[in-house]
């Protein structure tokens, strides 16, 4: 087992490799391919090649192509890059280009403080809040959680016991601003 793989060597730099579910891949470390198909998009071994090189004893570094190296970039940039100006010779610039004035863009920013854009994430909920019409901050999702503290008056004569402080009278506790009961 090489870090959750099981790699049998099938051939000469071949290798079969499952993984823990049972779903095997085929590895040629010669050619550089494996069967998910992302070392050959790549160019980077993928974590199948990565097994079967540590199996095969093979550095992981050589399997990497050569344009991904830091002696491939330095080389890039070994000589002199100069800007590109008129009196440089080599190809002529076209009037319609060197005539043409590159101004930065007629934009302006709207007046006050710009919105906040935010991207929820996975099973995040957004979640307004309203002020119910007895004054307390309720969090809703689309519409009030219970229509009971919302009905019509009692206007019969019976007398009615008041509620004690700090709840609705059905034993519910008034939410204040920061969580705790309103006073």
């Amino acid at each position: 087992m090489t870090g959750g793989y099981e790699v049998i060597q099938i051939g000469e730099n071949e290798y079969e490799v499952r993984n823990k579910t049972g779903r095997s891949f085929h590895v040629n470390l010669g050619s550089r391919s494996c069967s998910c198909f992302e070392f050959q998009m790549l160019a980077i071994p993928c974590s199948h090649a990565i097994a079967a090189a540590l199996k095969a004893k093979v550095s992981v570094n050589d399997l990497v192509i050569e344009q991904y190296k830091v002696e491939f970039l330095k080389r890039a940039y070994q000589g002199t890059i100069l800007p590109e100006t008129a009196t440089s010779g080599g190809i002529p610039m076209p009037a319609i280009v060197s005539d043409l004035h590159l101004a930065p863009p007629a934009t302006r920013r709207p007046p006050g403080r710009p919105k906040k854009l935010r991207y929820f994430s996975r099973g995040e909920k957004r979640v307004n809040e309203m002020r119910s019409p007895e004054g307390y901050l309720q969090q809703v999702q689309g519409h009030w959680p219970q229509q009971s503290h919302l009905q019509e008056p009692n206007i019969s004569n019976k007398e009615v016991e008041a509620p004690t402080k700090g709840t609705f009278g059905d034993g519910r506790n008034r939410i204040g601003w920061f969580g705790g009961l309103r006073r």
